[in-house]
């Protein structure tokens, strides 16, 4: 997920350098990447947050029915780091998703605007 969207905050950075003399379709083309860029960091902050909420609670879980450190430290490392989508809340990936749209689309209009003039 995170490759898409970096691509498409690259995508809305192109579109505007296209769009640079055009200041309406500038201004749209920067706020669409900043609102990749802000709802990225909305993904990954509910995402990373509900990770560590989850590790805390498996720790005291595990302490409160009698594991040792050393067990507590072992499990931890066991399990995996990776992001769980089902925490992020779908409105969040729905407005990363619309601005993600809205950045691909304007540089598809910028490269034909550019291709055609």
């Amino acid at each position: 997920m995170r490759k898409r969207a970096w691509g498409c905050f690259l995508a809305g950075a192109v579109a505007c350098v296209l769009f640079w003399g055009s200041w309406w379709l500038f201004g749209l083309s920067v706020i669409a990447t900043l609102g990749v860029f802000w709802s990225l960091g909305l993904v990954s902050n509910y995402a990373l947050r509900a990770e560590v909420y989850w590790r805390e609670n498996l720790q005291r879980n595990m302490l409160s029915e009698g594991y040792s450190e050393d067990e507590i430290k072992q499990r931890l490392a066991s399990v995996s780091v990776d992001y769980n989508p089902d925490l992020v809340p779908d409105w969040s990936v729905l407005v990363n998703l619309l601005f993600s749209i809205a950045c691909v689309g304007l540089l598809i209009v910028g490269v034909v605007i550019k291709l055609m003039g």
